[in-house]
């Protein structure tokens, strides 16, 4: 691979990695696992695990957000609306 395209692949893998605050997943019972991070300016970063069953306050709003899912699949999460 030539460097012009290299720098090209390397700053687009960037922006998907800013455009994404983690992945998500989804288990055989339809329950979504969800693998977050957050950063601050001054360097703190936040990480968290968060699993949404059916029934569960905000399973709909997730399912709604990340969208179709394959089982045991990982997909990247893109932020949440303010």
């Amino acid at each position: 691979m030539n460097k012009g395209k290299a720098a090209k692949v390397d700053q687009a893998q960037k922006e998907q990695q800013e455009e994404t605050i983690g992945v998500a997943t989804r288990e055989a019972d339809g329950t979504y696992v969800l693998q977050l991070r957050a950063t601050s300016g001054s360097g703190a970063i936040g990480q968290s695990l968060m699993r949404y069953k059916r029934g569960d306050k905000g399973y709909d709003e997730v399912a709604k957000h990340v969208g179709p899912v394959p089982v045991g699949k990982w997909v990247p999460v893109k932020p949440f609306p303010e």
